[in-house]
């Protein structure tokens, strides 16, 4: 997007606690910094202070995982979600996730 990016993530485990805060402002500053090498400027803002999380509850995630995916679509930046140069999720995901589904977008 944008303005804006979708991610979706999961520990290995049912135990693996992620301190979401540390995550993201490690997550924002490494991608500012390239963001910023790659427009030639130095120490711009690039995100916002704050970030919005939820978890996914139980029998929600392919709900979720479309609509991050048809986000681009809804925006009017593209007519296929594919087609969207900023969308990547792992490829493990592809048959259970997005082959049922592709065809939609054909």
């Amino acid at each position: 997007m944008s303005n804006h990016v979708h991610v979706i993530l999961r520990g290995n485990d049912r135990d693996c606690d992620i301190d979401l805060e540390e995550l993201m402002l490690s997550h924002k500053k490494f991608t500012a910094t390239q963001i910023n090498k790659t427009d030639n400027k130095k120490g711009r803002r690039v995100w916002a202070k704050d970030f919005f999380d939820r978890a996914i509850r139980k029998g929600s995630f392919t709900t979720v995982f479309w609509y991050v995916l048809k986000n681009p679509v809804l925006a009017g930046i593209v007519n296929n979600p594919f087609e969207y140069n900023g969308t990547w999720f792992d490829t493990r995901m592809e048959q259970k996730y997005v082959t049922p589904y592709r065809h939609n977008w054909s």
